[in-house]
C-alpha cells in the first residue's frame, strides 16, 4: 500500500493558528484603509487597497481548514466564523462595486467585523503550543491596528510589560531571531507619531517573516532601504549624496508613509523642499524616471520581468480634482510599495524637518 503524501507535508498548524490570532485585527485595518481610500481619495486608489483584505480573507479561511483537519477547532464557532466570514466579504464587495460611501461614518461591515475577531478569539481547541502562536498572532496584528490607528500608547507607561511579554512568549521558540525582533519591538514604548509608523514597519517586517517561515515558504525581501548615506532599492544600492536633496526628501517623506497616499503639502512641509504644490510633479517626475532607471538596471543583472508599479515609477498620482471654475485640487501622492517590504533607518537627512 503507498504511503500517504500527508505524513510528509510541512506542519501548517503553527501557522494556521498565528494567522487566525493576527488576522482577526489586521482585516479591521485594512479594511478600515480601503474605505478610507474610497471615500476620501477616489475608486482607482481604493483598489489598490483591496489585495489585503481578499489576501487576509483567502488565508483566514486556508487557516481554519488547516486547524479543522487538525481537529483543532471547536465546531460550531467554526460554522459562525465561516458565516460571518463569508458576510462580511458580500458587504466589502458590494461596498466597491457601489463605490457609495459619502454617508458613512464607520465602514460597513463593522459589525460583522466585531463578530469575526470575537470568534476568532475562541475557535481553538488545541494544545499549549498552537494556543502560544495563536496568542503571538493576536499581539502582533493588534499592535499594527493600534499603531496605524494612532491609538497605541494612550494608556501610557505599562511597568509590567516586561512580565507581560515573558508570559505572551511562553511556549515559543526564544532564540529564534524574529520572536527576538518582535518581542524587542513589543517592549518598545512609542513616543511621537515618527515612532510609532516605524514601529508599525517593525511588525509589518516581523510579521512578513515569521508567517513566510511558519509556511515553510521564503521571506519576501526588502525592496526599498533607507538611511542618511544611501538607497537601495531591489538590490540596488546608490548613494544619497549622487541624489538631488529635493528628490531624496520627497522619495523620504512617501517611504514613512508607503502604500498610503500623502498630500503635497505634506510633502513639501516635511521635506523641506523649495517649490509649490504645481511643480513639485516636476520633483516626483524626475524622482519616477531614477527609480525606474535603478529597478531596469536590478532587472538586468537578475534577467527577471519589471516589478509591479514600474510603469509608474512605483508612485501613483491621485487625478486631478476639479472644485470650480477655474479651481483645482491636486491630489496627493502614495509610494506603491508594501508597507512591510520599505524600511526607512535612522533620522532624516539634516535638510529635512526634524521629527
Amino acid at each position: 500500500m503507498p504511503e500517504s503524501n500527508f505524513e510528509h507535508e510541512p506542519d501548517m498548524m503553527p501557522w494556521a493558528a498565528y494567522v487566525i490570532g493576527h488576522h482577526r485585527s489586521t482585516l479591521h485595518l485594512w479594511h478600515e484603509m480601503a474605505w478610507y481610500d474610497l471615500k476620501y481619495n477616489s475608486p482607482d486608489l481604493a483598489s489598490q487597497s483591496w489585495e489585503p483584505v481578499t489576501t487576509a480573507i483567502q488565508e483566514l479561511n486556508e487557516a481554519m481548514r488547516i486547524l479543522a483537519v487538525g481537529g483543532h477547532v471547536k465546531p460550531a464557532v467554526l460554522v459562525e466564523l465561516h458565516r460571518a466570514l463569508d458576510e462580511f466579504e458580500i458587504i466589502y464587495r458590494d461596498m466597491f462595486e457601489s463605490s457609495e460611501v459619502d454617508g458613512e461614518t464607520t465602514p460597513p461591515g463593522y459589525r460583522e467585523l466585531c463578530i469575526i475577531g470575537d470568534l476568532s478569539w475562541h475557535l481553538l481547541e488545541a494544545p499549549d503550543e498552537l494556543r502560544a502562536w495563536h496568542r503571538l498572532g493576536n499581539e502582533v496584528g493588534l499592535k499594527q491596528f493600534l499603531l496605524k490607528s494612532g491609538a497605541d500608547g494612550e494608556a501610557g507607561h505599562d511597568p509590567d510589560r516586561a512580565q507581560k511579554i515573558q508570559e505572551l512568549l511562553r511556549g515559543l521558540p526564544g532564540r529564534d531571531p524574529i520572536i527576538k525582533a518582535i518581542k524587542a519591538s513589543l517592549a518598545k514604548e512609542p513616543m511621537t507619531v515618527r515612532e510609532a509608523l516605524d514601529l508599525f514597519l517593525d511588525f509589518c517586517h516581523s510579521d512578513n517573516q515569521l508567517r513566510a517561515k511558519l509556511a515553510h515558504r521564503l521571506a519576501p525581501d526588502q525592496v526599498l532601504v533607507l538611511d542618511r548615506d544611501r538607497l537601495k532599492l531591489f538590490g540596488e544600492t546608490r548613494a544619497l549624496a549622487t541624489i538631488p536633496q529635493s528628490e531624496v526628501a520627497c522619495l523620504w517623506v512617501l517611504a514613512e508613509q508607503a502604500g498610503r497616499p500623502v498630500s503635497r503639502q505634506d510633502i513639501i512641509r516635511e521635506g523641506r523642499i523649495s517649490t509649490d504644490e504645481n511643480n513639485l510633479k516636476s520633483i516626483v517626475s524626475r524622482l519616477r524616471n531614477y527609480l525606474k532607471k535603478i529597478v531596469s538596471a536590478s532587472c538586468r543583472r537578475k534577467g527577471c520581468a519589471k516589478p509591479k508599479g514600474f510603469a509608474d515609477g512605483f508612485i501613483r498620482g491621485e487625478r486631478e480634482k476639479r472644485y470650480g471654475v477655474g479651481h483645482y485640487g491636486r491630489g496627493p501622492y502614495t509610494l506603491d510599495l508594501e508597507p512591510g517590504r520599505v524600511r526607512v533607518q535612522g533620522p532624516r537627512p539634516n535638510w529635512m524637518k526634524s521629527q
